[in-house]
Formats: C-alpha cells, structure tokens, sequence
C-alpha cells in the first residue's frame, strides 16, 4: 500500500447472551487509527459497550470512492 488515508473499522454492538448483536463497517478518512477511532465514536455516538476494530487501513482513491473528504466519517457501502 502506498500510503494511509484512513481505515474501514468493524463495529460490533450488543450481547449474544441476550441475543442481539449487531455488526457494522465504518470508513474514517483520517490517517490516525487512534484519531480515526475518535472520530468514528464521537459522529456515531458510540458507547463503551460498543467493540471497535480496524479492518483495513485505506488510500484517499478509496475513501473518495465513498463519498468522503479529509476528517469525515460513514457507514462502509460495498464497491460494485
């Protein structure tokens, strides 16, 4: 990879135990991990209980395919 842009995180949210858990993809165009993660709870008001983990770290030609600018994060959409 040429250079970090920013990174897909997976989102996992709920407990099994109690039967709901919830799996989603976030894209953060932010270079930092740690800033990418920071950003990603503060837009989607994340809770502590909410398990974050990067996926994939990322270039701008992909986070820009997302409709994203510098800063920016959202819901991860499958290329066609």
């Amino acid at each position: 990879m040429d250079q970090i842009d920013g990174w897909v995180f997976q989102v996992t949210s709920g407990n099994p135990k109690e039967g709901a858990q919830g799996v989603e993809m976030y894209i953060v165009w932010d270079a930092s991990e740690d800033a990418a993660a920071n950003l990603l709870k503060e837009k989607f008001s994340l809770g502590d209980d909410d398990i974050l983990a990067s996926v994939e770290a990322v270039t701008a030609d992909i986070l820009s395919a997302q409709g994203l600018q510098p800063g920016q994060a959202s819901v991860f959409q499958e290329p066609d």
